[in-house]
Order: structure tokens, then sequence, then C-alpha cells
């Protein structure tokens, strides 16, 4: 009933609504630290792989996904997946955080990152492309910045395991973050928030329980109650 958990990785990038304005940026990441439960000799841990490349514990997403400005409507490639990089076979979860921030830069050189709430900027409006062969996924509950991932199916040492393959930013979003409006018969647009200061946040985190007892592991660990065939195939319990 042990379980390990891969710290946090965070990062934002600059959305851009209108073409040819500013570029992309990254921000760096919230510190991540890794923690690993001895079962026996070996170690239950687990890594994540943005587009081919493990992320080390003081790393960032996006930082190569934007090489342009943000286009909403477009398509991205950011293939994410977990790995297990201990030795021992393992059920994998992953909760996937996406939201809005406001960073504003200070006069003294500081910068100031609040998150907009959902009820102004949907988190949905960030669209990612969720793999569900090899996963169960399923929202959050009570929460619309984020979906949990469970594995299905057992994953074996050095195995990697892809989530999602491409993320992009819904067209209605320009329609939200702009006001249009008429001024003395002329028409003009408002912008709620500054599309330079409007970032959207990507968090990954993966986690893991031991196969064996893995029933009351997950449900210790995760709070589900799950089912197991005789295969190993994961299924939540209705």
């Amino acid at each position: 009933m042990r379980k390990i958990k891969y710290g946090l990785i965070a990062c934002a990038a600059v959305l851009v609504i209108a073409l040819g304005v500013g570029a992309a940026r990254a921000v760096p990441a919230a510190r991540n630290e890794e923690y690993t439960a001895e079962i026996a000799t070996s170690e239950l841990t687990v890594g994540l792989v943005e587009n081919g490349v493990l992320i080390p514990n003081e790393g960032e997403l996006l930082t190569n996904t934007f090489k342009e400005n943000v286009i909403p409507g477009k398509n991205y490639t950011e293939e994410l997946s977990a790995v297990n990089t201990g030795e021992v076979e393992e059920y994998i979860r992953v909760i996937v955080t996406r939201r809005w921030v406001k960073v504003v830069k200070n006069e003294d050189g500081s910068t100031t990152v609040t998150e907009i709430p959902e009820t102004e900027l949907d988190p949905a409006l960030i669209r990612l492309s969720l793999k569900d062969t090899d996963w169960i996924v399923a929202p959050a509950s009570g929460n619309k910045e984020q979906v949990v991932l469970y594995g299905k199916h057992i994953v074996k040492a050095s195995e990697t395991v892809m989530f999602n393959t491409e993320i992009s930013v819904d067209p209605k979003v320009a329609s939200i973050l702009t006001h249009t409006g008429s001024e003395n018969g002329s028409v003009v647009s408002s912008y709620d928030y500054d599309a330079d200061s409007v970032q959207l946040q990507l968090i990954a985190e993966v986690d893991a329980v031991q196969i064996n007892n893995a029933q009351d592991a997950i449900l210790s660990a995760w709070g589900v109650k799950v089912n197991i065939a005789d295969d190993g195939t994961l299924s939540l319990a209705e």
C-alpha cells in the first residue's frame, strides 16, 4: 500500500491573441521533488516525459512547444508520457491541471502571478488531446481545472505510456478576452485582460502504487475503488 509521487511540474506560456504580437515565453517552474519508497530491494518511482525528453526535477513544460505566437485554434505538439523509472511494476495515475493566470511585472522588477477565476476564463478553453486507449480519463470532482487519468494496465520497469499528444487554445477565447462596442459611431474593442499578461498554465502530476494488493493500495493512496481483472487490467468500480 505504498505509493510514490513525482513532484509538481509547472510552466506558463504567454497567450497572444493578435497575430504578430509578442512571443511565447515561459516562467520558472515550481520546484519539483521526487520521493522514493523502498519495496524489498527495489524502488517504486515514476517520471514525466515531454516530447521525448525526461523532465528533470527542476523543469518546465511548454518551453519548446510554442516557437511562435500562440494562435487560438492551432494544434501544437505536446506529447506527454508517464514513465516507470523504477525496477518494479506499478499502476500509474496522472493529474493534469490547466488554468489561466495573469502575470504583472512590478516596478521593483518582481513579478506577481494571480490565478484568473474559472468563472471569468474557463480552463476548458485550454484544449488537450488526452489518450483514452491506455487511460481512464475522469474529470476531477468539483474542479474544472483538473483531469485525472488512471492507467488501465500494469506499467513495467522503464516502460513509457503516453497520455497526451497536442495542446491548443479554443478560438472562443478571443471573444471572451475582448469586448466590442461602439464609440461615436466607430467600432472599438477593449480588453478585459492585457493579452501580454494572460498566460496559460499546465501542470502534470504523476504518482504510482504497487501492484501487490492493488485494490487496497489504490483505495488508500488515491481514494477510489477499482476492479482488477485477471490480466491486471484496471477499471473504476461503479
